[in-house]
């Protein structure tokens, strides 16, 4: 039968060494450079920078020299040729990757002898992989990889990976070694590599037996003692050595000593020795263990110190009550609380929650902190610390956030009330230091909470100066002598002066005198400056006219009644008297001799009971007055001209027969506030305001309302309801352009990440253009060292043909001297 299929290997077959391994950095006898690559694209790159390699080169290429030379080359050549004469097909079935193989035969010429190519391709290469020249478990390194990407491995962590790596009940060679790469390059927690390595060194720590596990390093020695004869009392102490660790003995040690009596041969004076031992009243449970003292050496368990013992690595899990607890946070809880005087304060419990919170929080983590919460004696602040780290979504917590800044609420509140009383005084800066402190050193929380309120609240110079130098000196303690209670990264605020403070104070002057747009924003303010209710009216009676004849130089100054002028608004009935005093003015001036001199006047003459409340009456008739502007009212509405002065503080006219009546701007006064609260407009001019008098309803209404006051009354009372409709309508429109101003601050809240984002693009376009431009100035220099030595060479070059220009000129004319005298 002829033959007539040949299927080949590839790695060593064809080749001389191992492609795959050699270009993964693999343990070969050809090692190649780094970096390696173990995909196929990699792999298919790595070949094309091989092939510029210098010693490569020499050898006429990387796939030359992976196949042994030239010579072997034409061999293999001659070989597949008669081959392919003889009718005999070829291919390649190899574990190898697909795109290397045809690559490297392709540039040989060998690939037109084959006319198929079996193997993985992409990233697929089998169970194992190359790292570092390690051959490693492709499914368990890539677990591991997994799990360090999201922060160290922790202990449960390390456990999944241990029990992933057994497959059942035994580890392979390359599963211990990708463990013990992952355990060198990988980062781990404490627990996690403590669990690892001891893993790694002599195997499981514990040994089962139907289903309970024991110490294997303790039964192992009780069961060599009774080997060669019954265990005795001296031998029952050695087992009670090695079954302690430190002070305490464990939950797997007490059943292993117990099996040891129930099981194996021992004399009388070692089970007496052992069961007065493990009688709990002479070793309690750990249930019974005293939580106020430390259960190991401080030296032998103090954070970041070697565990010395290999039995107590394993035995992380702690019983009390019957509720499991996670031992090491126990006994950290434990000794802090011994070197405080039994109290835990702030310090100690963000310390103990960075170490539970190691990777991520597990169940058991969180149960032995709510243990230490509910049976520690623990600080007020340390305890709102604790809760709020526990259940971050309960309302009121420990952190407030403020400006994306987590700090510390109690330590804010605080700090705002002593800023409400004024300036924060350095006593109370004192108070608060020591609140931050709790009793131990300070935490970053709290750091960022007292450089907000530097910033941001008004503080005194003398509390500003002690708040900074409390924090640079912590700073530089802390960062010394304490690296596990403040981070690295905690730098004290910088000494800038008096900046924050004076920032402070600017807004602590701000909020403390009132502006009118303020002012008209607060419920309280309008109750104050506001008197326009029906029924505070009638009181507005002679008794209050002495406090606004009081009140009033303030308000008819200058200066007052243009900020009025300019912050307030106008109502609809200031507009009409100021349009109908034109009309109206010839007939007042008889009445009113002097009209502009009966302004300066106004604030003598005020004391007349009868004028207040003719000033809080006539105001709606005012309202109402302006259509019909009637040249028969001049000569009674003398006492009337007053409500114009509810329009302007500063100008009311004497239209009244006695000059007397004319100058009544101080019962004026009082509404004053009341006009610049309702007022969103500009008011009329104050020349104009004064007129108002003429344009009056018929004077049988006015003599009535100066006879009869109280027919007054119901008008007022039917107009008032319009008056208090402007200051709702103001707040109306300021509720509105509140709401906008809240959305647009949503809106810009929405985009500040997009924003951030192109910042972050923009920045690394920056980077990208100014590597670029260092290259091109690089490149530019490099371009001109090499012009000025190909000038200076082209200089040289000049000089010596000049030279032997001149030689061979100097030797031609000496051959033809020489010719000539020669015959």
């Amino acid at each position: 039968m002829p033959l007539r299929l040949v299927v080949f290997d590839f790695d060593q077959t064809l080749s001389v060494v191992h492609v795959y391994n050699s270009i993964a950095g693999g343990r070969e006898v050809w090692q190649l450079p780094a970096p390696h690559a173990c995909s196929e694209a990699g792999q298919l790159a790595r070949i094309v920078g091989l092939d510029r390699h210098p010693q490569l080169q020499q050898q006429g290429g990387f796939a030359m020299a992976a196949f042994g030379g030239a010579e072997r080359v034409q061999r293999l050549a001659g070989m597949l040729e008669q081959l392919r004469q003889a009718g005999v097909e070829c291919i390649i079935c190899s574990r190898g990757l697909v795109g290397p193989i045809q690559k490297l035969l392709d540039q040989l010429g060998l690939l037109r002898y084959f006319s198929e190519v079996y193997g993985n391709i992409g990233d697929a290469y089998g169970q194992t992989r190359h790292v570092d020249g390690v051959k490693c478990d492709r499914a368990l390194l890539e677990a591991a990889e997994r799990v360090a990407s999201n922060g160290p491995i922790g202990l449960v962590d390390a456990m999944d990976l241990w029990d992933k790596a057994k497959d059942g009940n035994r580890i392979t060679e390359v599963e211990r070694h990708t463990l013990g790469w992952v355990v060198e390059h990988l980062e781990f927690t404490e627990k996690g590599r403590a669990f690892m390595e001891q893993q790694l060194l002599d195997g499981s720590y514990y040994t089962s037996i139907g289903r309970t596990k024991y110490s294997r390093a303790l039964l192992q020695r009780a069961e060599t003692f009774s080997a060669e004869q019954s265990i005795s009392q001296q031998q029952a102490v050695d087992l009670w050595q090695l079954a302690l660790d430190g002070e305490r003995l464990g939950d797997c040690e007490r059943r292993t000593l117990r099996y040891v009596l129930q099981n194996l041969n021992a004399t009388t004076g070692a089970r007496k020795f052992l069961l007065a031992k493990l009688d709990p009243a002479v070793t309690p449970d750990e249930s019974q263990l005293p939580r106020s003292k430390s259960l190991t050496s401080p030296a032998v368990r103090s954070r970041g110190a070697p565990i010395l013992s290999a039995e107590w690595i394993l035995s992380f899990v702690g019983t009390i009550d019957g509720v499991k607890y996670d031992r090491l946070l126990l006994e950290t809880a434990e000794s802090a609380a011994a070197r405080n005087s039994g109290q835990l304060s702030l310090a100690d419990v963000a310390a103990i929650w960075d170490d539970a919170s190691d990777g991520s929080l597990t169940a058991l983590e969180k149960e032995t902190l709510s243990y230490v919460l509910e049976h520690f004696n623990v600080s007020q602040k340390a305890s709102r610390y604790l809760e709020s780290k526990l259940h971050p979504r309960k309302p009121g917590g420990f952190f407030k956030t403020v400006d994306r800044v987590k700090c510390d609420r109690e330590l804010l509140e605080k700090a705002q009330g002593f800023a409400d009383e004024g300036n924060i005084s350095e006593e109370q800066a004192m108070e608060l230091w020591a609140d931050a402190t709790d009793g131990g050193p300070i935490i970053d929380c709290e750091v960022r909470s007292l450089q907000y309120i530097l910033e941001n609240l008004s503080v005194t110079v003398g509390a500003e100066t002690y708040l900074r130098s409390e924090l640079k000196a912590a700073a530089a303690d802390e960062v010394a002598d304490a690296p596990d209670v403040v981070s690295p990264n905690f730098t004290p605020p910088a000494a800038s002066g008096a900046s924050p403070r004076a920032s402070a104070s600017r807004r602590s002057a701000a909020s403390t005198v009132p502006e009118t747009a303020s002012e008209l924003a607060t419920p309280k303010a309008k109750a104050k400056a506001m008197p326009l209710s029906p029924k505070a009216s009638p009181k507005a009676s002679p008794k209050a006219s002495p406090k606004a004849a009081a009140v009033s130089p303030k308000v008819s100054s200058p200066a007052p009644s243009a900020a009025v002028s300019v912050a307030s608004v106008a109502s609809p009935k200031a507009t009409p008297k100021a349009a109908t005093p034109k009309v109206a003015t010839p007939k007042a001036k008889p009445k009113s001799p002097a009209p502009k001199a009966a302004t300066p006047k106004a604030p003598e003459t005020a004391s007349s009971p009868t004028a207040p409340k003719t000033i809080a009456s006539p105001a709606p008739k005012a309202t109402a007055s302006p259509p019909a502007p009637t040249p028969a009212a001049s000569p009674a509405p003398t006492p009337a001209p007053t409500p114009a002065s509810s329009a302007s503080p500063a100008a009311s006219p004497a239209a009244s027969p006695a000059p007397k009546a004319a100058p009544e701007p101080r019962p004026a006064s009082p509404e004053a506030p009341r006009t610049r609260i309702r007022e969103k407009s500009p008011p009329p001019p104050a020349p104009a305001a004064p007129q108002p008098s003429p344009p009056r309803e018929p004077t049988p209404k006015a003599a009535s309302a100066k006879k009869a006051e109280p027919q007054a009354e119901p008008a007022q009372k039917a107009q008032s309801p319009a008056k208090e409709q402007d200051p709702l309508g103001a707040c109306l429109q300021r509720e509105q352009s509140a709401s906008m101003a809240l959305e647009k601050a949503k809106a810009a809240e929405q985009r500040l990440p997009a924003l951030e984002q192109e910042i972050v693009k923009l920045q690394s376009s920056f980077d990208r253009a100014t590597a670029a431009a260092d290259k091109a100035r690089a490149a530019a220099q490099s371009a001109q060292t090499a012009a000025e030595r190909a000038g200076k060479e082209q200089h040289i070059l000049e000089q010596t043909l000049q030279a032997k220009k001149q030689e061979a000129g100097e030797a031609a004319k000496e051959a033809g001297h020489m010719t000539v005298i020669g015959p």
